[in-house]
């Protein structure tokens, strides 16, 4: 039974995860072609098809750019490292997000209007460190790698670059006149 257990929870893994990555091209595609709208990024990514009404284009670089980033971690890396620089880039991606996040309550004063209280500024300041403690430990690997500096490195360029491409298009779209700075 124990085999027969095994096979199938590597069949529901398995499964799962292609849902997941089904999941998450699905909802990120739209990204681009929403961007493309807005002017930040060119009208090419705004044409759908004609029949299923689906941003082929803005498909098509998605699949492309995660087609890339696994070519990138994969290469001298086993498949266990791989998965864990894919899933834990993500993982510190999101750190960074929420770090932001936990920080508007702590620095925003009374910007947004009414000052925040002492409840949120401490739930604000709990989440922020337990993102701070996730993003700085993952970035050692869980698995044994050859060089776990190396691992670690690639983390934090691969999340470094990712963001100087974010800020590149925001300052582009900034200089065209597509993005309006919001009144503060």
């Amino acid at each position: 039974w124990g085999l027969m257990l095994g096979r199938v929870a590597i069949l529901a893994i398995s499964l799962s995860t292609i849902a997941s990555y089904t999941l998450i091209v699905a909802a990120t595609s739209r990204l681009p072609m929403v961007a493309g709208w807005d002017k930040i990024l060119p009208d090419w990514f705004t044409k759908l098809n004609p029949r299923f009404g689906t941003p082929v284009r803005s498909i098509v670089v998605i699949v492309g750019l995660a087609f890339l980033a696994c070519m990138l971690a994969t290469y001298g890396s086993s498949a266990q490292e791989a998965y864990q620089l894919v899933t834990v880039t993500d993982a510190f991606l999101y750190d960074i997000y929420f770090g932001m996040m936990f920080l508007i309550p702590l620095v925003a004063g009374n910007r947004f209007g009414k000052p925040p209280g002492m409840f949120l500024k401490a739930a604000a300041l709990s989440g922020l460190l337990v993102t701070i403690l996730h993003a700085a430990l993952s970035v050692f690997p869980i698995i044994d790698v050859p060089h776990p500096v190396v691992f670690g490195i690639k983390i934090l360029m691969s999340a470094l670059f990712i963001n100087l491409v974010g800020v590149l298009i925001y300052r582009q779209s900034r200089r065209n006149g597509t993005l309006t700075p919001t009144a503060s």
